[in-house]
């Protein structure tokens, strides 16, 4: 009795499916706190992050320029009463005319993977996204922080960022290790069937 009938009649179409779902593994960043298992606090997001602002996002990036915010407060860190970053394909997705409060792990630029951007409605109220103890407003995150920074100023213009990019021929070399599995198993599906047919 064949274990995995349904392997022996569909080889190379359960490969294939093995075989993308080992790319998507490999070129998939991991989320914050999935090893674990723990869902993310907001406490210990705000503690990683070296600048925390509330701020209304003012233009969409473009090929030429990033985004550009109107700091309202600042919480934690240093910022101007703008923000400009520079182009980044990695950049947190955000959308003019949205309050946010931002949590910036590394502020000098908005890669996805260091930002976080919690939407704040108009009564002043903060979607938590998915974080545990996220403060219910504004007025109460500015409270448990302490209050604004006092001193801001006028305008903070953020470098490009120098992210490291990933090496192409390091991709090629899992990508290609993972079709030659493919192929293993496909070749060795059908030599089992073979035999069985025998």
């Amino acid at each position: 009795m064949d274990p995995l009938p349904h392997l022996a009649r569909r080889p190379l179409a359960a490969t294939v499916a093995a075989l993308a779902a080992s790319v998507a593994v490999i070129l998939a960043p991991g989320p914050v706190g999935a090893a674990s298992g723990t869902k993310t606090t907001f406490a210990a997001v705000y503690d990683r992050s070296a600048v925390v602002v509330v701020a209304t996002v003012m233009d969409a990036p473009t090929v030429s320029a990033g985004y550009r915010l109107s700091v309202e407060r600042v919480l934690k860190g240093t910022a101007g009463a703008a923000l400009t970053f520079a182009p980044d394909p990695k950049a947190v997705a955000l959308v003019p005319g949205q309050r946010v409060v931002l949590l910036l792990t590394d502020p000098n630029g908005l890669d996805f993977r260091g930002t976080t951007a919690l939407l704040v409605s108009p009564d002043g109220s903060i979607d938590p996204d998915g974080l545990a103890g996220v403060p219910a407003t504004v007025a109460a995150l500015e409270a448990s922080s302490g209050g604004p920074s006092p001193s801001m100023p006028s305008t903070t213009t953020i470098p490009p960022a120098e992210t490291p990019a990933r090496d192409p021929f390091a991709l090629f070399v899992l990508v290609a290790a993972s079709v030659a599995t493919g192929v293993a198993l496909v070749l060795a599906q059908g030599a089992l069937a073979g035999r069985r047919s025998a």
